[in-house]
């Protein structure tokens, strides 16, 4: 996730931005957000709704939370 998320940074910023800096910022920032955002509600949703599942497979209630939530968004 930490390398998809950086090579996908790299690409918005070399395309988007033009080598400036409060651009790349913005850019990063947004990103950086939204990731934590997803990953958030990954945590959330598997400690709320799935306690059982996650004790036996502990990241799969996880990992399906947050390829919901990348769908969605």
């Amino acid at each position: 996730m930490r390398f998809c998320s950086l090579l996908v940074y790299v690409v918005l910023a070399f395309l988007l931005t033009k080598d400036s800096f409060p651009m790349l910022m913005f850019t990063w920032l947004l990103f950086f957000t939204w990731k934590l955002f997803v990953i958030g509600n990954g945590n959330f949703i598997q400690s709320r709704f799935f306690p059982e599942p996650s004790a036996r497979h502990p990241y799969l209630v996880y990992n399906i939370a947050r390829m919901g939530v990348y769908l969605i968004s």
